[in-house]
């Protein structure tokens, strides 16, 4: 097939901002593509493409394939804000004999095999066997007795996996992700999840904030603003953080902390909240109690959502832990300490050196005494981040994964095999291998700074992707019955041609001086362009014939 660009299109090109469509015919010997797990792939630019994930051994390169070409695009791992996977769902978590939450906010489900002073091994149905450096350990629970009697996971809910399993409340004010957080900086903007919040919590947040915020975060709220009124919260009030909550017959508010209008602020928090008394007390991440409130109704509603709120600003929620609670609080004294919670309440200050597997018991160091505890006694471990001062956990980065049962885990992209993404976690022995089918999204650590692989002059667009670049020529001549256009995505390392039967539109936003043009020296006149030389805009296309 012989392909030849309309010269109207080639004169209204030049002029910035022109929009164009076009459609290729479809090639009938092209052969059906085998099914694949739909994938949809957001980028740090805010460009964005749907299709599926090649098999790479490329260490921090992404290679994904967009049916509208011919060829896999290669991305750098650390400019993907967000790989999704839009068929998996979130499933229900089986049964696990414990969760062990990670510093960073990783966590795993499975049983414990083996724990010494430097490692633990975790028997995970999602990885098989794990060895894992203690200093990465920040909890270990098994779980707490319900109101029935039966027991109950500890953990009703971790996150933001970014707006997964929460509600935007106005599709005008939107809110957006961000490695992960959620982000709101529209005045008005709000989200909310039904977290599985209950009557006794503990709650603890991690939040961020520009100057001038003023921002709600209420705990205990159905999608009816009527329940927000009357929820418990935190809330920006000018220079002041509060605590507060108001009914029909009863309000109170107490500050946790000053803070100025002219800097940005961020705070970590634990919450205790008994709504059954009708009690928050809010406590620094230190232990330091910073706010104590009563407000007690008669009839307190099992509503179980949160909500986020930007009155005005930007506010960023990057953490959020909810867990079921005794209604027993940690002594000031343990705070900081490693300490077991045992199923009947009580408190052992102490480290885990060593388990017993044959005992079934956890053998636990406090100062110069060792003391066994059977491990259906225990409750909760925590080893909190201040105890591993001496020994810190590897620093974070990479890509986190966050699997379809609640699993996180985080660490350096390793490619791609069989239908399974390899990651490679800090502190962790073993190479980590999910299939696509366990997972819900994959995200970058954190913000890259790359600039543009390849700067481009246009904008590709139609309905499931956006890509920034530039058509440029083929490493090799197509045939003559495909496509002549090759595109080249700024954040991609390689190009492709698009498929015979495309159909999208153009966007020119700039124009780009040929990289074969020498720029004019000295006081000579530069070269004017020539608005009917495809090579201006990156085109390859046959010439055209003569009249």
């Amino acid at each position: 097939m012989r392909f030849r660009l309309h010269p109207k299109i080639l004169l209204i090109a030049p002029l910035l901002g022109t929009l164009f469509a076009f459609s290729l015919p479809a090639n009938a010997a092209d052969p059906e593509p085998p099914p694949r797990v739909a994938a949809r792939l957001l980028l740090q630019n805010n460009d964005f493409l749907r299709g599926t994930l090649e098999n790479t051994q490329a260490a921090g390169t992404l290679r994904f394939q967009s049916p509208l070409f011919q060829s896999p695009f290669e991305f750098p791992a650390d400019i993907i804000a967000k790989l999704e996977f839009p068929d998996n769902q979130p499933q229900p978590r089986e049964d696990q004999e414990y969760s062990f939450e990670l510093s960073g906010g990783d966590i795993l489900f499975g049983r414990l095999v083996a724990l010494g002073e430097s490692e633990l091994e975790i028997d995970s149905p999602d990885f098989g066997r794990i060895h894992l450096q203690t200093s990465r350990l920040r909890r270990i629970a098994r779980g707490v007795l319900g109101p029935d009697g039966l027991r109950v996971p500890e953990l009703a809910y971790l996150g933001p996996n970014g707006l997964d399993k929460w509600d935007l409340l106005d599709a005008e004010l939107p809110a957006r992700e961000e490695n992960g957080a959620i982000v709101l900086d529209r005045p008005g903007s709000a989200v909310s999840s039904d977290v599985g919040l209950p009557l006794k919590a503990v709650i603890e947040c991690e939040l961020a904030w520009k100057a001038g915020t003023e921002f709600l975060f209420a705990f205990g709220v159905s999608k009816s603003d009527a329940s927000v009124k009357k929820a418990f919260g935190i809330e920006v009030w000018e220079d002041d953080l509060v605590a507060r909550r108001e009914t029909d017959t009863e309000a109170d508010v107490a500050s946790i902390a000053k803070i100025s209008k002219d800097e940005d602020s961020s705070v970590h928090l634990l919450i205790f909240l008994n709504r059954i008394e009708g009690r928050m007390q809010v406590f620094s991440s230190e232990g330091k109690q910073l706010a104590d409130l009563n407000v007690r109704e008669l009839d307190p509603r099992l509503v179980t959502g949160v909500r986020l709120l930007s009155k005005k600003g930007t506010v960023r929620l990057s953490r959020l832990r909810v867990s079921h609670w005794s209604g027993e609080l940690i002594p000031a004294v343990a705070w900081e300490k490693p300490r077991i919670h045992k199923a009947d309440g009580t408190l052992v200050l102490g480290r885990p050196v060593r388990f017993d597997p044959e005992a079934s018991q956890l053998i636990v160091k406090s100062e110069e005494t060792e003391t066994r505890i059977p491990l259906d006694q225990i409750a909760n471990i925590f080893l909190p981040a201040s105890s591993s001062a001496n020994n810190p956990p590897p620093k974070l980065s990479g890509v986190s994964l966050f699997l379809a049962n609640g699993s996180r885990v985080s660490g350096q992209f390793l490619g791609v095999q069989d239908a399974a993404i390899r990651i490679q976690p800090p502190g962790i022995k073993e190479q980590l291998s999910s299939p696509f089918k366990q997972i819900l999204s994959l995200n970058a650590w954190e913000s890259s700074h790359r600039n543009p692989l390849a700067r481009g002059n246009a904008v590709l667009q139609t309905e499931g992707l956006q890509l920034r670049g530039k058509f440029s020529k083929p490493d090799s001549p197509p045939p003559s019955s495909q496509s002549p256009l090759n595109w080249r995505p700024e954040m991609s390392h390689t190009s492709a041609l698009l498929h015979s039967d495309a159909s999208l539109a153009i966007k020119f936003h700039r124009i780009v001086t040929p990289a074969s043009e020498d720029p004019p020296a000295g006081n000579s006149p530069a070269k004017k362009p020539n608005d009917k030389d495809p090579a201006l805009f990156g085109f390859n296309l046959p010439p055209k014939p003569a009249p």
